[in-house]
This record gives structure tokens, sequence and C-alpha cells, in this order.
């Protein structure tokens, strides 16, 4: 039989049931984010109302948004948008979509914490498995950004503390990140705009 130990993950509080605009509305004046960078899936951004509704929303707090993250959440697009986001000095990362983006956001900060600069210099956060079994993480500060999370459609179990990553986009290069610290605030229940094609 199977052995090991399960950890739960540093997730601070689930909000279900409340419309988006309420729960965002609380959890700004909870955290005191005023410079919010927003990761939108591209469906999202181009198919519905949703992104420019949560602009409203926002206002002036909203500093960026990065809807160009492709499926599997590769490193190159990571770092860009956490480029992106350190540039704007913003101190809330929120997503909007399924779990690439709910992974992408949870790596930002890693980046943003981390001062990773590119695609390779995520080598030193990655977790390695050994052919042994042995797993080794590496050192490193924590994420210590907040992040809020929609879960429009993605599944509950991905409120936890890792983070997977693919190196090109390609499946049999996943990379699993621990992204120890982050603070997780998911929300399920009623968006902006329910009409997704």
């Amino acid at each position: 039989m199977r052995t090991g130990i399960y950890s739960y993950p540093n997730t601070q509080r689930v909000i279900f049931g409340t419309p988006f605009e309420q729960a965002l509305s609380k959890e700004l004046e909870t955290v005191g984010a005023q410079r919010v960078y927003v990761l939108s899936s591209g469906s999202l951004y181009r198919d519905t109302e949703v992104v420019n509704q949560l602009r409203t929303v926002l206002g002036s707090r909203c500093v960026g948004l990065f809807h160009e993250m492709p499926a599997h959440t590769p490193r190159i697009a990571v770092v860009k948008a956490a480029q992106e986001a350190q540039q704007a000095q913003a101190d809330l990362i929120l997503t909007l979509g399924g779990g690439s983006m709910t992974d992408a956001g949870k790596m930002l900060t890693l980046c943003m914490s981390n001062g990773i600069e590119s695609a390779q210099d995520l080598d030193r956060l990655a977790t390695i498995v050994h052919a042994d079994g042995k797993i080794e993480r590496p050192e490193f500060f924590t994420a210590h950004r907040a992040l809020f999370c929609d879960f429009y459609n993605a599944f509950g179990w991905r409120i936890q503390r890792t983070g997977w990553l693919y190196r090109y986009g390609q499946r049999h290069e996943r990379e699993l990140f621990a992204c120890k610290s982050i603070t997780s605030i998911g929300h399920f229940g009623p968006c902006i705009d329910t009409a997704h094609p």
C-alpha cells in the first residue's frame, strides 16, 4: 500500500455564492490592494464582457491586463506577464479563467518575489524529483503578493500551493513549483457575466 503525507494548502478563504463585484470589492478592502494586475483567459477577453465589466469595478486600481496566456502556462509567457506586473508595481494579482490562469497567477507571485527575469531563471525554483524518488525543493523567497482567483470555470482542487508550468507548452515537459506561502482567495459563485461560449 502506498504511504505518504498530505499537507493542506495555505488558502486563507473561499468565497462562494456572493456576486463577483461584491466579493471583489470586499477583498480589495480586506487586503488593502490599490494596484491590481489582471490575468484573463483569452476566451473570456475575446468572447465575453467579463473583463470590461471587471475594469469598471476596479477603476483606477487596474494597472495592467494580460490575456495571452497559452494553455499549460509555458515559462516564457509567465515571465513576460510577471515582468509587466512588476513594472506596474502591482500589489494584487487577480485571475479570471480556468486552471492555466490559476497556475499562472501563483507563478507570477513567485517570479515577482524572486527576481525572475527569464524563463531560464525559473530553473532555480523548480522542484526536482530524482530517479530514486528523492524530492529536492530549492529555497526561495516566499510569495508575498496576495492572489485573488475567480474560478469561473476551474475545479476546486486548483486551490493549492503548487503550480504547474511547461517549458515550451509541451505536456511531457511539465514542472512542479511549490508556492509555499501564497495567499489564495478563491471565489466560486455568480460572476459578472455568466454567458460563456
